[in-house]
């Protein structure tokens, strides 16, 4: 419809009630048009958006009044397309049989995709060449698949897998769950690189496991193991720690629901993580404030962090690089980048709440090396059960069955020593009877925050590392 249109930027209205059976090629190659698609009418019935935006120049507009229900082919739909980052984890895909070329040379598109893709038969260059593209996909149905051919060729996720990383554990989740559903994903595996040499997915052994708390707290331990982990009201207690890298959290008490029974427990309300570069001295920071959260599961002043010193706030859906590390916001989730491992964190409500903090923090570790090839064994309460045996361990958990419950399960079976053994002083301290955090000599460890900003009525602090700034 507008295909090649060069200079076409007016306005279009089909009316609510046109439908349409067929979107090959409607914005193939437009130069400057962005406007809104809301007025294009009922797309319910399109069966196929070939090359819709296909090399579109800048066109960056929502496309949430797009329905694809009754689509099988997106081939080429955002292909070349230079500006377009817009949501698209709406689009129905139960009825799609062809990727191909779906997001081949995109330049600036990296939002999440659509996860049913059951159907699909074709991925032949889906992602070829994708330059910001880097989203986990490992959760992809694709045991119909009959082509995978270029499928990452000299895409962004291939560069980070030869470089290490935080692309080279992507691609080796991914690997391992497109293997065990497709045969056909093998032979074309080593391929994952192009131009940038062969990724030895051979590495990835063990790459799989990780580790977390969910809840009040479950602990999901490496290897598959469980235990529960009440801690004490207030406390910080160390979750990783590594020659470089310290993970605190802060657990408080709280009362809820649960099945008719009345729970008095905790919950993690607080995460802070520090790094810091050997080679320059350099400090990382970054803390997630559950008390920060409010309606709606996010806030302004939810996360923020600290490079070298110098503080800032970590907005959702902003990203934030310090050397090696970097820090990734979502809506309510962060994930931060850190040398050889990936720490996630996701806010919710408390639900049936009774008394205490209204909001919560679940937490995720995973290594971005094989086990084995780690600098050192981390420890920490979760950190520890990284062993390199793949055998799980599992410790103490807690009984709900009673109609009043109090929590009291500390892991025990599951850690080394006791829960005591685990506290640390303030919020990026790393020391601990089992820390394995070498000492810094003249390097001084990040300056700590105080305990709840929020609740003295105090200006919550940027900067958490060397320096203090307020942000107000």
């Amino acid at each position: 419809m507008f295909s090649g249109a060069a200079s076409f930027n007016s306005a279009i209205s089909l009316g609510l009630s046109t439908q349409w059976t067929q979107a090959d090629f409607m914005f193939y190659q437009t130069r400057s048009f962005n406007q809104p698609l809301d007025s294009l009418g009922d797309s319910s019935s399109v069966e196929t958006f070939t090359n819709f935006l296909s090399g579109a120049y800048m066109f960056n507009q929502p496309v949430t009044a797009l329905r694809t229900g009754s689509a099988t082919s997106l081939a080429g739909m955002f292909q070349m397309a230079f500006a377009f980052n817009q949501a698209v984890s709406h689009f129905d895909t139960r009825a799609v049989t062809s990727l191909a070329y779906v997001l081949s040379r995109a330049r600036s598109f990296n939002q999440p995709l659509p996860c049913n893709t059951s159907s699909v038969l074709s991925m032949v260059y889906s992602f070829e060449g994708a330059d910001s593209f880097a989203q986990e996909l490992h959760e992809w149905k694709v045991g119909a698949v009959t082509d995978f051919t270029g499928t990452f060729q000299d895409s962004r996720m291939a560069r980070e897998a030869v470089a290490g990383g935080v692309g080279f554990g992507r691609a080796c989740r991914l690997h391992h769950s497109w293997k065990g559903q497709n045969a056909g994903w093998d032979p074309v595996a080593a391929k994952l690189v192009a131009d940038a040499g062969e990724l030895d997915l051979s590495l990835c052994v063990n790459h799989l496991s990780s580790g977390g708390l969910q809840g009040d707290p479950h602990l999901g331990l490496a290897h598959g193991g469980k235990a529960d982990f009440r801690g004490y009201d207030g406390c910080l207690f160390s979750f990783l720690s590594t020659r470089n890298v310290a993970v605190n959290a802060r657990l408080s008490a709280a009362t809820f629901s649960l099945d008719g029974s009345e729970v008095h427990g905790t919950f993690v309300t607080e995460v802070h993580v520090a790094t810091l570069d050997r080679g320059t001295g350099v400090w990382f920071t970054a803390s997630y404030w559950a008390d920060e959260v409010g309606a709606g599961n996010w806030g302004w002043g939810a996360v923020n962090g600290s490079c070298g010193g110098h503080g800032f706030p970590l907005y959702p859906h902003k990203t934030r690089a310090c050397g090696a590390s970097r820090a990734t916001t979502g809506h309510s989730s962060a994930v931060f980048a850190l040398p050889e491992w990936e720490v996630s964190v996701q806010s919710r409500p408390v639900f049936d709440w009774l008394e205490g903090p209204e909001h919560r923090l679940d937490l995720s570790l995973r290594p971005l090396l094989p086990e084995a090839r780690l600098a050192e064994w981390p420890h920490g309460l979760i950190g520890q059960l990284f062993d390199g045996d793949a055998a799980p361990r599992h410790g103490k958990q807690d009984d709900y069955s009673a109609a009043v419950v109090w929590t009291e399960a500390q892991a025990e079976g599951a850690i080394e020593g006791a829960a005591d053994d685990y506290r640390v002083a303030s919020p990026f301290a790393t020391d601990f009877r089992f820390s394995r955090f070498e000492p810094a000599d003249t390097k001084r460890a990040p300056a700590q925050a105080p305990v709840s900003a929020s609740s003295a009525g105090v200006a919550r602090p940027v900067a958490m590392g060397g320096m203090a700034t307020a942000e107000a």
